[in-house]
């Protein structure tokens, strides 16, 4: 629904709010400044004047803007200081205020002329005054209740950003990967059918009707297909119980019908999944996951060149990516593959790109995989940097990361026959959840 209102100030600021299923979203000054709240009245994401302000679960914030640097646009990240979220939260409330208000004067003759009935309109003020309810002091209790439900999640894949994370593992079961930091928080930790339901009571009850907005189920951790087959395979069926996953094979308008029926449904499961510890999964393993609507597995590959994978301390090589990619593709699963960029410094620069495009022309890849270009985001504390240091490995420079990049997806693209994956490139640091 669409409703648009004029603010009683001194600029006479017209608005349009859009009222969806899953959100809201409040746009002022011609579209140069719009607020996106969810169900619950929980802000999202807030865009002016070419920033974007970006709110997390743990109650981060962080704005991104677009820069020129030598001719190219470049894209700026900031995480927001104590002051700066409570000026950015209090110009955020003063502007939903005013709207708030200008709603209550609203004369019914203009709700006649725009074709809202009264009712809707009510409820879009309703849902307004939820958004005012939600303060700085609401969202940081809010942040201590998600981490008493939650390990903090590390990443995701970015067409898994609005996903429902459901924690069936805690952690990574290898953990010894020179390059990655993500989970080194916590022990890695397979939960018992009893805390895996609970764990979902929780989770239904911090979302609530915010549930709306994601789209699939994300069983994590890191690589949650580790899990043994028995304990995996009762984990899904609790999921397909506590929530409505969308039937495959229905004609449009059945299916539009049954998602106007089921305003909280999920379109399938998805996970992480490694190339080595999943090899102990047959084909039928993956059938029977595949039967419980498991859709699509997301793999960091890395690279094609065995020697990196050996620099990088990633346990397998690329015989056990190609087995355990094609024994999911056998399944009628889809897969996600992870690429990283300008890892391994010049000294593996050409392997890197040579076996690379090696090994994905190898594998058997369809119109529904995905191929992510992830660039590598070094860190002082990584025991990568040590052993790059020790080694005396060069890191690339900006412009020779992407030459590396567009060498690989131009070879991928002129490849014959042609590799249907999409290739997509995404930045780690963009990720909040």
């Amino acid at each position: 629904m669409r409703l648009e209102v004029t603010l009683n100030d001194h600029h006479n600021q017209h608005v349009i709010i859009h009222s969806k299923h899953d959100s809201i979203s409040i746009c002022l000054n011609h579209f140069n400044y719009s607020l996106n709240f969810d169900r619950e009245g929980r802000l999202i994401t807030v865009f002016q004047d070419g920033y974007t302000y970006q709110r997390s679960e743990e109650n981060h914030f962080l704005v991104k803007w677009k820069t020129d640097k030598l001719g190219a646009p470049v894209t700026m990240r900031r995480a927001l200081e104590t002051q700066d979220i409570d000026e950015f939260l209090e110009k955020t409330r003063a502007t939903v205020h005013d709207v708030f208000h200008a709603l209550q004067q609203q004369k019914m003759r203009d709700l006649i002329a725009q074709r809202i009935p009264v009712s809707e309109a009510k409820n879009v003020q309703e849902w307004i005054q939820r958004i005012l309810s939600s303060t700085r002091k609401i969202y940081e209790q809010r942040s201590l209740e998600f981490l008493k439900i939650y390990k903090p999640i590390s990443i995701l894949p970015p067409d898994q950003y609005r996903s429902l994370v459901i924690q069936g593992t805690e952690g990574c079961h290898y953990n010894r990967c020179t390059f990655c930091d993500f989970y080194k928080d916590r022990k890695f930790h397979v939960k018992t059918p009893a805390e895996f339901r609970e764990h979902i009571r929780a989770i239904k009850e911090y979302y609530g009707q915010s549930l709306r907005l994601r789209r699939t189920l994300f069983l994590g951790d890191a690589n949650a297909i580790v899990t043994p087959q028995e304990t995996l395979l009762h984990f899904f069926e609790i999921l397909n119980k506590e929530f409505e996953i969308t039937p495959p094979g229905m004609e449009k308008e059945e299916r539009t019908a049954w998602k106007a029926a089921h305003p909280i449904h999920f379109n399938g499961i998805v996970s992480f999944m490694d190339c080595f510890s999943s090899l102990q999964k047959s084909v039928e393993d993956f059938r029977q996951l595949a039967s419980q609507n498991l859709k699509r597995v997301y793999i960091g590959v890395e690279t094609g060149s065995d020697s990196l994978l050996s620099f990088l301390n990633k346990a397998g090589r690329t015989a056990d990516i190609r087995t355990a990619i094609q024994r999911v593709k056998k399944a009628d699963i889809a897969v996600g593959l992870i690429i990283m960029v300008g890892i391994g410094g010049l000294k593996f620069n050409a392997e890197h790109i040579e076996k690379t495009v090696q090994l994905l022309r190898a594998l058997p890849l369809s119109e529904r995989d995905l191929i992510y270009f992830s660039e590598f985001v070094q860190t002082p504390q990584m025991e990568y940097t040590r052993k790059a240091l020790e080694e005396k490995v060069r890191s690339l420079t900006p412009a020779q990361t992407k030459s590396q990049l567009s060498l690989i997806r131009q070879q991928l693209k002129t490849s014959f026959p042609p590799i249907p994956a999409k290739l997509s490139v995404y930045d780690v640091r963009d990720f909040m959840y």
